[in-house]
């Protein structure tokens, strides 16, 4: 653990040495800049304003190229920050970095160029292979549907195309994923001097009512005669709470039957250890010790590869279908974050590290608390104070 040092700030360091690949010396200078940035500001990160930030750049001596890269630090931190979903804004966006003499990019790079130069650089930075695909086809449908390149999006053809999308979650996710290329591009490449993104708030997603499974719709499930690995499937969600990606990519290496355990890689490449349910365990005897316990068949282009997550989702989507469910795989996870909390007595805590949420409100989302439960809380309340009865 690192002394003195924020704890949002620190979970970023863990995951810059355990993830994302930086050298040693990189992470050893940002530990450095985290660390005054935190001394300057004198609260938790997460809670800096820009005002904060701007009194933290005016402290920074040296030559220009150093501003550079501590701004860069700061920057790298909080989109940190906004990808595991405990920011919403950046209050890095107020910063500045100044203009640095460096190479000129290839005269008459194509959008694809370009496109791919960013996927390296995502893959580079740790970033999942869905994230990288999934960012770069983005680009592409507002190519489409703006006539502009990439690179010169404007603030107001974003505006628009992110205005005629469906949901407000929608909006939020592609914002997202916008505003990561603007950042590689202006404030790393320098390829443009402004940042159209810094004209859009992030859509504002409001909050969700959580929609687990009932107890009755995942027995019946269960009961239904469902083939074998579609089982497994649907006890990995429920009972371990996995994510359908993470589900899909298991290997005999990850379930530790004797320390009861089960390794889960989950959402920005974090590695962590879930205590093994017994259900779970007695899966396992079924799949191999080694290697992918869902690899793809053959004919599928994937030889040697696990299934692909639509794959997992798909089939638990029919699966409910046909057992008359109107539910989805992501419900089962709602599921087990519902009934983790009450097994922990309602210490949301517990819930979020077996959830393994950045952010203890996003676990509230996935944890419901039904009609009984609040009525017998208010029943709780203590009756005997009778100050003022009259």
């Amino acid at each position: 653990m690192i002394p003195d040092m924020d704890p949002d700030a620190r979970r970023h360091l863990a995951w810059c040495t355990n993830v994302s690949g930086l050298t040693e010396g990189t992470v050893r200078v940002r530990t450095s800049v985290l660390r005054q940035l935190h001394r300057v500001v004198a609260r938790p990160l997460r809670e800096a304003t820009e005002a904060d930030l701007l009194r933290w750049d005016e402290s920074i001596t040296g030559r220009p190229a150093t501003r550079k890269a501590y701004i860069s630090h700061v920057v790298s931190l909080y989109a940190w920050l906004m990808d595991v979903g405990v920011l919403e804004v950046s209050p890095a966006d107020a910063l500045t970095a100044p203009r640095v003499q460096r190479g000129v990019p290839p005269a008459g790079a194509t959008s694809g160029e370009l496109l791919d130069r960013w996927a390296m650089a995502m893959r580079a930075a740790g970033n999942a292979e869905r994230t990288v695909t999934e960012r770069r086809l983005l680009l592409e449908r507002v190519e489409r549907h703006t006539g502009q390149e990439p690179a010169a999006f404007t603030a107001e053809a974003l505006a628009g195309y992110l205005a005629g999308l469906r949901t407000t979650s929608t909006r939020s996710t592609y914002w997202g994923g916008l505003r990561a290329w603007f950042v590689w591009l202006v404030e790393v490449e320098e390829l443009r001097a402004d940042n159209p993104m810094r004209k859009l708030r992030r859509p504002k997603v409001p909050r969700r009512r959580p929609r687990p499974v009932t107890d009755d719709q995942l027995q019946r499930l269960l009961a239904s005669g469902i083939r074998g690995r579609t089982r497994t499937w649907i006890l990995l969600g429920s009972y371990q709470g996995l994510r359908v990606h993470e589900i899909a990519k298991i290997r005999g290496e990850d379930v530790d039957l004797e320390a009861g355990t089960l390794r889960v890689v989950g959402k920005g490449g974090i590695d962590l250890e879930l205590p093994l349910h017994p259900l779970v365990a007695a899966e396992a005897a079924k799949y191999p010790a080694a290697g992918w316990w869902f690899p793809s068949y053959e004919g599928y282009g994937r030889a040697g590869e696990h299934v692909v997550s639509p794959t997992v989702s798909i089939t638990i989507s029919r699966a409910m279908r046909r057992a008359g469910i109107p539910c989805t795989a992501h419900q089962l996870r709602h599921w087990f974050g519902t009934n983790t909390l009450r097994a922990a007595g309602g210490n949301l805590r517990v819930a979020q590290e077996l959830l393994r949420h950045a952010s203890i409100a996003t676990t509230a989302l996935y944890t419901q608390v039904d009609d009984s439960e609040r009525r017998a809380a208010i029943l709780a309340l203590p009756t005997s104070l009778t100050v003022g009865q009259r």
